[in-house]
């Protein structure tokens, strides 16, 4: 099946490379295009080529986390897991990182609008900022080549970027599921009452024992939007034991307030880690069974992020995004039949 002819000049190296694209975009999403076609099915149904080339981008970018190079030949290849058999994937510092840069391209997608959004290189090549800025160099307001570059990043943030356009984009993207799921990936060791694994009959019961027995506490990784003074809410009591063990009995699910609340406050948390990571050198708490010392509540605790919990979500927004994009009609494009 040939894909569609104008995402970029129709020359040799641009099939080639589009082919490539294709590749990678089947392996970054393997459950949801079982074959290279599905993807050039996809990618030759969207109304604009833009779109449709920043959804191959997406797939390359996002499937990097699957591949390592080797130092001798540089040939690119999966790993597997010699016990278990599951895929090796990149360092969950890596996948932080690229994940929240596929948020905020999409947030500024959606934001400045489809044929509106720039990229930096693009927006910094623009006529309007090339004369501003070579008048300010002029006048010597700038002390070196890195200050006008961060002046630069600043300015295109503002217009196309920042945590706020990308909260927002989020909160009108995610289902309330999502944002729970979002939310409970993020767990902050805290005090909590020891309970035994058994079913209870009700919140006056889980008091009670907890009464009767000194007020035992125990450490157990729980979100932000655990409540100390109101722990038998958060404790599942029948099917499956252990406190947020259950959605489907969690409070927050049933108050939209809270769940916003603790929602934005989760997203500028991964928004802190991922800048601490990069600006100050500091590891964020982003690997399974692995704590890390983080400033919370006003002391220091130690917290991880669960990316078992959190990629789903992210996939998930990615084909949520791009499905809006598509022609109803979803055999093949025009663009297609034209390249034959």
């Amino acid at each position: 099946m040939d894909i569609r002819n104008d995402i970029y000049p129709p020359t040799p190296e641009t099939k080639i490379y589009l082919q490539t694209l294709t590749t990678r975009t089947q392996e970054a999403y393997p459950t949801v295009f079982q074959t290279a076609d599905d993807v050039i099915r996809y990618v030759n149904n969207f109304r604009s080529p833009k779109l449709a080339g920043l959804f191959l981008d997406i797939g390359n970018y996002y499937s990097a986390m699957t591949y390592c190079s080797c130092p001798a030949c540089g040939k690119q290849q999966t790993q597997v897991c010699q016990v278990c058999s599951s895929r090796i994937e990149a360092s969950p510092f890596t996948f932080l990182i690229m994940a929240l840069s596929v948020m905020e391209k999409l947030a500024t997608v959606e934001s400045s609008g489809v044929e509106s959004w720039v990229d930096f290189s693009d927006w910094v090549s623009r006529k309007d900022v090339e004369e501003e800025y070579a008048q300010v160099l002029r006048k010597g307001k700038f002390r070196d080549f890195s200050a006008l570059m961060e002046s630069l990043k600043g300015r295109w943030s503002k217009e196309f970027g920042g945590l706020t356009k990308t909260t927002n984009f989020l909160r009108a993207s995610l289902s309330a599921e999502e944002k729970l799921t979002l939310i409970k990936s993020i767990r902050f060791l805290q005090a909590a009452p020891e309970l035994p694994a058994r079913n209870f009959a009700g919140d006056e019961e889980i008091k009670s024992y907890v009464k009767s027995n000194g007020d035992k506490t125990r450490q157990a990784g729980l979100p932000s939007c655990f409540e100390p003074r109101q722990y038998w809410k958060c404790y599942a009591k029948t099917s499956v034991q252990g406190y947020c063990a259950d959605k489907s009995s969690c409070p927050l699910a049933a108050d939209k307030d809270r769940l916003d609340k603790f929602f934005k406050e989760s997203v500028k948390t991964l928004y802190d880690w991922r800048n601490r990571f990069i600006h100050d050198l500091k590891l964020p708490p982003v690997r399974e069974g692995a704590f890390y010392g983080v400033h919370y509540r006003g002391s220091l605790t130690v917290a991880e992020l669960k990316v078992a919990m959190f990629k789903p979500v992210l996939e998930g927004l990615i084909k949520k995004f791009f499905d809006k994009y598509q022609i109803q009609n979803s055999v093949t494009s025009k663009h297609a039949k034209k390249s034959r």
